[in-house]
């Protein structure tokens, strides 16, 4: 059998392959674009996370003026001016006014927290999970794109069978009009012919604008504008890709993803609990002193260290840690639910190819059989042997023939597509 595709569709056209289209999908997706900004978060927050363990260095300069006695004197200390007549009591007790500028550098540095480690760790897994998340939605997109694309190749196999078609009854038509004239074909019998020839057009029509939908689609999917119809570079044919992979496995990106995800979930309720324990953090500053703003006299520096527990912080974060808690379990829950998913889905998918396999059989020997009885009707026809009736019925069972036969490698070539997305490592 030989299919000549005519493409009937009076808009421009463009002739894309699926591997233009994926990688159009790969480099523009509005989806993967989005999913990128996910990332960026997730790794800005890591740098946050990051930052927790880092001290913190504040340089200020300030600027006063008192006759405070306490902090008079006080200044007078750190401006290293202090001399025997500023111990007279007339001046300790109403002192002149005096100014004090004052440069410091100030330095926190968290020693031992020990939540922090957790959050910094589970700020990393979810990074990395975010980033799976995008490898497996390639797969998901590659997938769509695939999938549409044997749509819009099956579209223009219906449409070359209808076409085809068209054209067998276009001439039974021709020829039922001369037997008409010549009285030997009732009214009734041209119209019937000619009511098959309007059902055609319009489902040529049909098969038209389901290419444009298609097409719409495929356009949306790689976010590029498309105008017309795009045309398959390959015609639809039935996969002749081996299946050796019968196994879902847990490499693959989106359960590693969820593997990550629980793993920041139970670092994030381990951080939790550690968050009630002391913290001890160190402190320093260093500061000149004097009462010129522009000189620096006196200087001196402060060092220390400070030990603090939250006895109650253990209550308090009951709740919290609670929460973080359930979210672990509740995401070990879901990873096991989606493995079994998937593993229904294999089960199903190997079913559908076996079943299309069948049906690709069946249909082939079908349409080989519709063929030839419509050969034989239509030479009879020819001869004014055979009813009308009985020709338009053999070349619409033809037609459908041809239809299933390609609807049956449609299904064979999707459920194909959808077990390597399965089993994919």
């Amino acid at each position: 059998m030989v299919f000549n595709v005519t493409i009937s569709i009076s808009q421009a056209t463009i002739e894309l392959s699926r591997e233009d289209i994926i990688e159009k999908v790969m480099d523009q997706n509005f989806d993967l674009l989005l999913a990128q900004y996910e990332v960026d978060k997730s790794k800005g927050s890591l740098k946050s996370a990051n930052a927790l363990t880092l001290p913190d260095i504040n340089l200020s300069y300030s600027g006063i003026t008192t006759d405070n006695p306490l902090m008079a004197f006080g200044s007078r200390l750190n401006q290293e001016r202090v001399t025997a007549m500023d111990f007279d009591p007339n001046l300790l007790n109403d002192p002149n006014r005096i100014e004090n500028f004052t440069t410091m550098v100030e330095v926190r540095q968290p020693i031992l927290n020990f939540d922090l480690k957790y959050y910094k760790d589970a700020a990393q897994s979810k990074m990395e999970a975010t980033e799976l998340k995008i490898e497996r939605l390639k797969d998901g997109l590659a997938l769509q794109a695939d999938q549409l694309f044997l749509q819009l190749q099956l579209t223009y196999r219906q449409l070359d069978v209808l076409e085809v078609a068209k054209r067998t009854v276009d001439e039974t038509y021709r020829v039922a009009e001369q037997q008409f004239d010549q009285g030997l074909m009732q009214r009734s019998d041209l119209l019937a012919i000619g009511v098959r020839v309007k059902d055609l057009e319009n489902q040529i029509l049909n098969a038209d604008n389901q290419i444009l939908l298609i097409s719409r689609q495929l356009s949306l999917l790689m976010n590029e504008s498309v105008n017309g119809a795009i045309v398959p570079s390959v015609d639809l044919v039935q996969k002749t890709d081996a299946i050796e992979e019968f196994q879902i496995s847990e490499s693959r990106a989106d359960f590693m993803a969820m593997k990550k995800a629980s793993e920041a979930y139970r670092l994030q309720y381990e951080g939790m609990k550690k968050g009630s324990l002391p913290r001890l953090n160190g402190f320093a500053n260093y500061a000149f002193n004097d009462n010129s703003p522009v000189k620096f006299r006196g200087e001196g520096y402060l060092i220390g260290l400070q030990l603090s527990w939250n006895v109650l912080g253990n209550k308090k974060a009951e709740g919290k840690v609670q929460e973080s808690q359930a979210a672990y379990q509740e995401s070990l829950t879901s990873y096991q639910k989606m493995l079994a998913e998937n593993e229904t889905e294999l089960y199903n998918t190997l079913r559908k190819i076996d079943n299309a396999e069948a049906s690709i059989e069946l249909a082939q020997q079908a349409l080989i059989q519709s063929e030839e009885s419509l050969r034989i009707r239509k030479n009879r026809f020819d001869e004014g042997l055979e009813r009308t009736a009985d020709l338009l019925q053999s070349e619409a069972q033809f037609a459908e023939k041809q239809m299933q036969y390609h609807y049956a490698v449609f299904q064979y070539n999707m459920a194909v597509n959808y077990l390597q997305f399965l089993t994919k490592e």
